[in-house]
């Protein structure tokens, strides 16, 4: 998704990810020059991938995912790079992060006033529902904070 969003917009698109100094982690730097913030690359590490089966009407029948180095997202991490934060349109964040993450990245959107969007995790329901409830928690708190204005 970044880098379709990379490239429709002419490389205005940061991503602050975690990939590994694989393979697919240095073909995402060298194909979209610019997309990766810096601390981004993890060393010795593999890059989180995802495969899906298909079927004939496009629906996923299986699916494989390593995420595990979505755990280097750290808040301190979105700390990093509060600036480029501050400075983008909208705000997209992957459900596989941890939760705290999460919580914080929805946080400094809300206390910005930035559009926030989760996209759908690839390792299942539950976090489908647990991305709802904090998209949900995110709709009160600005609720809450215009109540309060």
């Amino acid at each position: 998704m970044a880098e379709a969003l990379w490239r429709l917009r002419g490389g205005r698109v940061r991503l602050l990810t975690a990939v590994g100094d694989d393979a697919d982690g240095r073909y995402l730097a060298d194909v979209a020059p610019g997309l990766l913030l810096d601390g981004c690359v993890v060393k010795n590490a593999r890059t989180p991938t995802y495969a899906a089966v298909l079927d004939g009407k496009g629906e996923c029948q299986i699916g494989l995912g390593d995420m595990s180095l979505h755990s280097h997202i750290t808040p301190a991490m979105v700390d990093n790079h509060r600036e480029v934060l501050k400075q983008a349109p909208l705000v997209v964040f992957d459900g596989n992060i941890p939760d705290s993450t999460m919580n914080h990245v929805m946080h400094l959107c809300n206390s910005m006033q930035k559009p926030v969007q989760c996209a759908y995790p690839s390792n299942g329901y539950k976090n489908i529902l647990d991305g709802l409830n904090y998209i949900i928690k995110i709709i009160f708190l600005q609720l809450t904070t215009r109540f309060l204005e």
